[in-house]
């Protein structure tokens, strides 16, 4: 906390505590306290948090910056006990509620941890009246390909979706440039067929036009997403946020401006990268549904794809499209406040 001092006007910072270790001691989200704003009733989805940190050293992401802010361990889960309290308690206030997203940075990364999860979270099912699914965040390792005691306890957990880092298909882009786990494309692609034979929906994340990468090495992430077979991919231009170490990489090669434009964030390069021409990861951003889906998904909906990232790719365009879709959506939020107020208005008169 930044207190000002009003006869002076200098400020006092007070010094950084340590990291929460024992993060089970925090209380439950008060979810209650959201639901006037919520307009898409009844709520059928809820996520729940599951740790905080990442064990990994990934130079695009911000990770590595804040497990420096403060001392303590960083990397934290919460007991498996814990985590189904609060779904407990979801279940109950939520009768609707039939998926949940475990948000967590690298589910898998401690198989120790990731089947003592599993086996408690089946044990739990068990106790339901009815089916709920669920969905997490993998971790990519060396030994994901050849985990099927884990993906089949997953199975067994009721998780019916995975979200997966790609980012690059291109194992030296992954190795140098990224710093991303090891492992290889044929580890990836075949926990994707473990998942699949096992009807686990995989979604893959892709990031493009990272510092050092090349026509080529992009090349190979298109082939080894065409191999994965995924349900759907979050392909991503990158961006350098500041504090991470490729925007120090950029800095120092030169390789963007100094005002960098945060509008244009994930939409369009800011990178001018001497193997990867500007007008070509744009290009490769707008067809890669179109490319990896080839036989997958019908013709009509790889070409909505494209025009859906070049929407995206104009901030004014991208804004036009959100107006659309979310016109209804924002008249309800209205509508839902404005009832309320009525109703809050009616009982004050009624206390009068």
């Amino acid at each position: 906390m930044w207190i000002r001092n009003s006869d002076d006007g200098t400020i006092e910072k007070n010094d950084i505590g340590l990291f929460i270790n024992e993060l089970d001691t925090l209380p439950y989200i008060e979810r209650k306290l959201w639901d006037p704003w919520i307009a898409s009733k009844p709520i059928k989805t809820q996520h729940i948090l599951m740790g905080r940190g990442c064990p990994f050293k990934c130079t695009y992401c911000s990770n590595h910056i804040l497990a420096d802010t403060q001392d303590g361990k960083y990397v934290r889960f919460r007991s498996p006990e814990n985590i189904i309290g609060e779904l407990q308690d979801i279940l109950l206030h939520y009768p609707d509620v039939d998926s949940i997203y475990f948000e967590v940075e690298t589910f898998g990364a401690s198989t120790k941890y990731a089947m003592n999860f599993c086996e408690k979270l089946e044990e739990f099912n068990k106790s339901l009246q009815r089916s709920v699914q669920y969905g997490i965040n993998m971790a990519v390792t060396r030994t994901i390909g050849r985990n099927v005691e884990l993906i089949e306890a997953m199975k067994r957990a009721n998780f019916s979706f995975v979200n997966i880092g790609l980012e690059s298909g291109s194992e030296r882009v992954r190795r140098d440039v990224l710093k991303r786990p090891v492992y290889s494309n044929q580890d990836l692609i075949e926990f994707c067929k473990m998942a699949r034979e096992r009807s686990i929906k995989v979604n893959l994340f892709v990031l493009l036009g990272v510092p050092g990468e090349t026509i080529d090495d992009f090349k190979q992430t298109i082939d080894c997403a065409k191999q994965c077979l995924p349900n759907s991919c979050m392909v991503s231009i990158f961006y350098p946020y500041p504090g991470t170490r490729l925007f120090d990489i950029a800095k120092e090669q030169k390789l963007m401006n100094d005002d960098l434009d945060t509008r244009n964030e994930r939409r369009t390069t800011v990178l001018r990268l001497k193997d990867f021409p500007r007008w070509r990861i744009q290009y490769e951003n707008v067809m890669f549904h179109f490319k990896v889906f080839k036989g997958q998904m019908p013709f009509y909906k790889r070409f909505l794809y494209i025009l859906r990232r070049l929407m995206f790719m104009s901030p004014w365009l991208n804004s036009l499209y959100m107006y659309f879709v979310y016109k209804s959506w924002i008249g309800a939020v209205i509508n839902e406040r404005i009832s309320r107020r009525q109703f809050r208005a009616a009982e004050d008169c009624t206390e009068l």
